[in-house]
């Protein structure tokens, strides 16, 4: 069991996503979940990302810093976080008011589980939604078979299972988070939300849809290699 009124920390990596920031940011400064630690960090941004940010003072700790990568940048906010479950989202996305006090009361009523996850709603560049993603139920094999990954943008898990994972892998290019819920799969149960949450914005310049090297159209096969590895 878990209080419903914890702390619950969220990471925005932003970077060079302007335009989008202040939706994402709004977003989790507006969740009806009112024990909430924002922490904003811009992995050296070259558009006005900076000043998006100063706008918003002191309302929660953001900083810029050299360009780093996702992986190490939440990385970097999961160990300044404060809170019992932490979350992140990206820079373009954004969650519905109810997100965060949703995941936790799934957590709360599901002792087993160290992750909550949601539905969401696929947006255009506008807001405008395209279509309702239901996401998938939670189920290890198919992740290490399908590649599917049930996690999308508004999941919260328990900083107890985070901290046994060793976070997100840097090295990783293409499936960071894919592997980050493998190790997560490792010390508990996930529990689906059957609610559009949270918003994954489609646009040109996400990182989702952008075209990949060879190297890292082979990351999937690396890291179920290294999954079954680790259970020896």
């Amino acid at each position: 069991m878990i209080d419903r009124t914890a702390l619950v920390s969220i990471v925005i990596p932003a970077y060079n996503h302007a335009g989008y920031l202040a939706q994402a940011i709004d977003s989790v400064i507006a969740q009806t979940h009112k024990n909430m630690e924002l922490i904003v960090l811009d992995d050296g941004s070259t558009d006005s990302t900076r000043d998006v940010l100063a706008k918003y003072k002191d309302r929660f700790f953001w900083e810029s810093q050299s360009n780093m990568g996702q992986a190490a940048t939440l990385n970097k906010g999961w160990a300044m976080a404060k809170g019992k479950m932490l979350g992140y989202l990206s820079a373009d996305d954004y969650l519905a008011p109810d997100a965060v006090s949703a995941a936790v009361s799934a957590l709360d009523m599901n002792s087993q589980a160290v992750v909550a996850y949601c539905d969401f709603n696929l947006v255009d560049p506008g807001s405008r939604i395209i279509r309702r993603v239901r996401a998938a139920k939670f189920d290890l094999a198919s992740m290490l078979t399908e590649f599917e990954c049930p996690p999308g943008p508004g999941a919260i898990f328990r900083r107890t299972a985070y901290e046994q994972t060793g976070g997100w892998n840097p090295a990783l290019k293409r499936m960071p988070d894919f592997e980050f819920w493998l190790k997560m799969a490792r010390t508990g149960t996930f529990v689906r939300i059957p609610s559009p949450l949270a918003a994954w914005r489609v646009h040109e310049g996400s990182q989702s849809f952008a075209a990949i090297s060879a190297e890292r159209a082979a990351e999937p096969i690396i890291i179920i290699k290294e999954f079954f590895a680790g259970a020896q």
